[in-house]
């Protein structure tokens, strides 16, 4: 349907003109026009003469700031698709960035985005950290999962032997090998010494060794010349008893299960709460940086902006109403008359 135009002037202060043009925005039936100042009949070099708007620095530096946000915003958007189940993501973010905005998102400004959106990183970062962290936990103790097993099964073995310190390793099951570690044993701790094995897979064996602290240093000393290397545990379990590094180890692979989930229902539940708002946020982000690339559009004076443009007729009055419930009389919307 064809409509009536009229041509408009919005006139106002200069420290209103991105507000000015946020409300334009979502008033959303104004097309802005390049000004042209003989329109305006103001000349010559004065506090009222006119000239292109330059953003001031605070502006330069939301705008820079809301170019960082689109990054920071597209990475946790990016991160929570990749890590949470697509059906989760559905319920939240139905409708996506064509959602309406609500108020509160619709009346923040670039500082406040960037505020909210750092508080919002802050959490996923938390989180993310935490999951990481369980992740690892779990690879390393699920993964030694048969090693536990078996040496769990040599330290009931071992069990009357508390007053000795005891090690870990696994050993090559080839022919004469244990006969070897034997009577290295044997020359190296004067006979005072336990050993226990079990099979560890295909190829190797476990083996523990129990004898008195001096001696297990020795012990020690010999597998680094020799080359055989003791269980690498986490180095959380650094320097702990190997019977009490087995019985948490053990423990953990009963629990760790339970902290995966926990923490992935986390990542679920803030997801739930904040992959829409996001949305929101990128979209509201979006119109501001699109506001600040139609301030070139204006002119300023010292005091003043000059905004030039078109809108539906009928809703001359509409806007009138619309700039007064904001900013009073200080903002003043005239049509201007159209040439032939």
């Amino acid at each position: 349907m064809i409509q009536k135009m009229a041509k408009i002037q919005v006139i106002g202060p200069r420290a209103n003109l991105t507000d000015v043009s946020t409300k334009l925005y979502e008033f959303g039936k104004v097309h802005i026009d390049k000004v042209s100042y003989s329109m305006l009949d103001v000349e010559g070099e004065s506090d009222f003469s006119l000239k292109d708007v330059k953003l001031t620095e605070s502006e330069l530096q939301d705008m820079a700031s809301l170019e960082k946000f689109f990054g920071r915003v597209d990475a946790m958007l990016d991160y929570l698709k990749d890590e949470v189940l697509p059906q989760h993501l559905q319920e939240v973010g139905r409708g996506g960035e064509q959602a309406e905005l609500s108020e509160s998102i619709k009346r923040k400004n670039p500082r406040e985005l960037i505020a909210l959106a750092n508080k919002i990183e802050n959490q996923l970062n938390a989180i993310r950290e935490k999951r990481e962290s369980v992740k690892k936990q779990h690879g390393q103790v699920m993964g030694f999962g048969k090693i536990v097993e078996t040496f769990a099964g040599l330290m009931d073995q071992a069990h009357e032997l508390d007053n000795l310190e005891m090690i870990g390793f696994s050993a090559s099951k080839r022919e004469g090998v244990m006969t070897l570690i034997k009577e290295k044993l044997a020359k190296l701790t004067d006979n005072e010494y336990e050993i226990f094995s079990a099979d560890l897979d295909k190829k190797n064996m476990a083996v523990i060794i129990a004898a008195s602290k001096e001696k297990i240093a020795s012990v020690r000393e010999l597998f680094e010349l020799e080359g055989v290397k003791e269980l690498a545990f986490p180095e959380e379990y650094s320097d702990k008893p190997l019977r009490e590094v087995l019985n948490s180890l053990k423990e953990k692979q009963v629990d760790m299960p339970a902290d995966v989930e926990d923490v992935n229902q986390q990542l679920e539940e803030f997801a739930r709460r904040y992959y829409g708002l996001l949305l929101k946020m990128r979209r509201r982000a979006k119109e501001a940086l699109a506001v600040y690339g139609e301030v070139p559009k204006f002119a300023e004076s010292k005091f003043t902006f000059v905004m030039q443009g078109w809108l539906p007729k009928k809703k001359l009055e509409n806007l009138r109403e619309f700039l007064k419930a904001s900013y009073g009389g200080t903002v003043v919307v005239e049509e201007l008359p159209i040439s032939h």
